[in-house]
């Protein structure tokens, strides 16, 4: 759906994660994946349920719409607790700042 926010997790091959996930309004606005990982889309993720669990993603979430794509560091780990934190690892490669 190119009009729904996602969230994708960077994994280098060998399953292990870069500490990067990207929530994008399309994959065409994914930055590209550091050497030797990829991007895989998080089917769990929902948007409501993360901006009710964690008010402060509402940052990202404006990022998000505004520039259709931001890249923060993910906390990741083997619970619920998934999430990303607010540290921004940058803008997409090529796009404008302002």
């Amino acid at each position: 759906m190119p009009n729904k926010m996602a969230r994708y997790i960077e994994w280098q091959s060998g399953g292990r994660l870069t500490g990067r996930a990207a929530y994008a309004i399309g994959k065409q606005n994914l930055p590209e994946p550091v050497a030797g990982a990829e991007w895989q889309i998080d089917s769990q993720f929902s948007a409501a349920d993360e901006i009710l669990r964690d008010p402060s993603i509402r940052d990202i979430f404006q990022a998000v719409i505004a520039n259709g794509v931001d890249v923060v560091m993910w906390r990741g780990g083997t619970d619920d607790s998934n999430t990303a934190c607010a540290v921004h690892a940058g803008p997409k490669p090529g796009a404008i700042s302002e």
